[in-house]
């Protein structure tokens, strides 16, 4: 006998694409053949959603795949599960999707909390089966699970049926198990629970058979591996295809690019076992080397400038020659081009220094003098070079990461984009992101790095300004220290420079200094 089992679900919006077949060919052999993916979006009106159900669906049959399966009904359906939970110090019902890759959150129910503004996109993404939604930025949330706070990332959007849906993301992240029998969700092995609340709004059908549609895709296994969260899962074995596609995905010769740049990093390990770990964790993470675009970090730390009630300044433009004038305007339409500046309309403006490289090019400077004569002073610590040596003695593996224009990733506080406008003949521009000129930036920089990358793992992470070292007393470990910092740089969206990584060395040149 052969079963099959169909959920139809009101927060989830299109045909599904979790299916899982296990099936028996005439030499009865068995094959296995899973993904788990579903959309948790809504369509674009109330009679679509109607008519085009939801659904989760677990295939189980016998016979060839080729031509139809015959089914029958069981017994074990998959349902939702919901937590109600403070989100940001609201409560709110969340629908904890095991399925979806990322966290999302719909943007009325943005309205409802107290926020830090959130990092404005207009991207389009698409669902497994084509279809498309907009992402209109990404916020930072705090979810209170009893006393612990924890924190992710979240897409910002209008087609989302339920108010927040946490995903993969959030899930493997706090190690959350979720118990079905006792009805609670367990995070950080039990350090706090939740009650939860499985959605009982579902219908059982028992279809004769199942077509299947020849296509000309190909399905890619993800690099990372799995492992679900759910006692008693009746699948313990499964692969998955990510539901969500960027609409500008990496081209194959930039995906060959970063391929070639990981082994190019790891060429010099000569131990066979090791160098293949450190690929498999470095391809986990290729975004953070993709150096064909640039990006500016999700992070709800940003840069301030407080210059109390000090009226604006404003300057006029330094005088230049034909030549500069023309590299100035060559290096604006790039920046703009990265979203580092937008156009101002700001009262501040300050003017712009081109400074002559040996190569002939020029090196943009905003003069920022008369800004930072009136900025009050952040005091944050830098670390000195001696008492960051010496917490890496004895220690026999170093991995040292550089971030790749680091000031150009951190983003700035919208209330202070205006500041840091600069002035050109031809125009006024702000800036996005940290610029170069500032008084601040510095300690600003080194706070973010601290809180978002070193708090919590300074046993085995430093970080000077751009430069981060990670230090272990065995390989074993080091792997595991390489592969949490780096989840957490692609977590926040950080890009390395791969030209200046050194990883799993057990000699390695750190600022200025030999260590080994």
């Amino acid at each position: 006998q052969s079963g099959f089992s169909f959920r139809s679900s009101p927060y989830l919006s299109s045909r599904p694409h979790q299916t899982h077949f296990n099936y028996q060919q005439e030499n009865h052999s068995t094959h296995d053949i899973s993904s788990d993916r579903r959309n948790p979006y809504i369509g674009p009106n109330i009679q679509q959603q109607q008519q085009d159900n939801n659904y989760r669906l677990c295939y189980q049959s016998t016979g060839p795949l080729d031509g139809g399966v015959s089914v029958n009904l069981i017994q074990y359906p998959s349902p939702l599960h919901f937590i109600h939970v403070p989100v940001n110090n609201r409560l709110m019902e969340i629908l904890v999707d095991t399925g979806a890759t990322n966290s999302i959150i719909h943007q009325s129910a943005l309205l409802k909390i107290q926020h830090q503004p959130y990092y404005p996109v207009q991207q389009q993404f698409f669902l497994a089966n084509q279809t498309s939604i907009m992402i209109k930025g990404y916020v930072n949330l705090e979810i209170k699970i009893q006393h612990i706070k924890t924190f992710v990332t979240a897409a910002v959007t209008t087609t989302l049926c339920c108010d927040v849906i946490l995903g993969e993301d959030w899930i493997n992240h706090y190690r959350v198990i979720i118990d079905r029998f006792k009805n609670k969700l367990e995070i950080l092995g039990n350090k706090a629970s939740v009650h939860l609340r499985t959605s009982s709004d579902s219908k059982l059908f028992s279809p004769s058979s199942i077509a299947l549609k020849t296509t000309n895709d190909s399905v890619v296994h993800n690099y990372k591996n799995y492992k679900p969260m759910m006692k008693h899962c009746l699948s313990k074995r499964s692969h998955f295809i990510n539901t969500l596609k960027n609409s500008s995905p990496q081209t194959p010769h930039v995906i060959q690019d970063i391929e070639k740049t990981i082994d190019e990093m790891i060429q010099h390990i000569t131990d066979l076992s090791h160098k293949n770990k450190t690929r498999n964790v470095m391809s986990q993470y290729q975004k953070i080397f993709d150096t064909s675009s640039s990006t500016i970090a999700l992070t709800s730390l940003q840069h301030r400038i407080s210059t109390g009630d000090h009226p604006p300044i404003n300057s006029i433009p330094y005088k230049c020659s034909l030549q500069q004038q023309q590299a100035l305007k060559n290096i604006i339409n790039q920046m703009e081009r990265s979203n580092l500046i937008r156009p101002s309309s700001s009262p501040w403006s300050f003017p712009v220094i081109l400074i002559k490289k040996k190569s002939g090019d020029y090196r943009f400077v905003v003069d920022y003098r008369k800004l930072n004569a009136i900025t009050t002073k952040d005091s944050f610590p830098i670390p000195t070079i001696e008492s960051t040596l010496q917490q890496l003695a004895g220690n026999s593996y170093f991995s040292k990461l550089d971030l790749r224009s680091g000031y150009f990733q951190i983003p700035i506080s919208e209330n202070d984009k205006p500041k840091t406008a600069f002035i050109t003949t031809f125009g006024l521009w702000e800036f996005n992101v940290l610029p170069m000129g500032l008084t601040n930036a510095p300690p600003s920089f080194q706070r973010i790095m601290y809180n978002l990358i070193v708090n919590g793992r300074e046993q085995y992470c430093l970080c000077y300004l751009d430069d981060i070292i990670i230090f272990s007393k065995t390989f074993n470990d080091h792997i595991n220290h390489l592969q949490e910092i780096l989840r957490v740089l692609d977590q926040h969206r950080f890009q390395l420079n791969p030209s200046k990584c050194s990883l799993m060395n057990e000699k390695i040149d750190y600022l200025g200094h030999s260590i080994d």
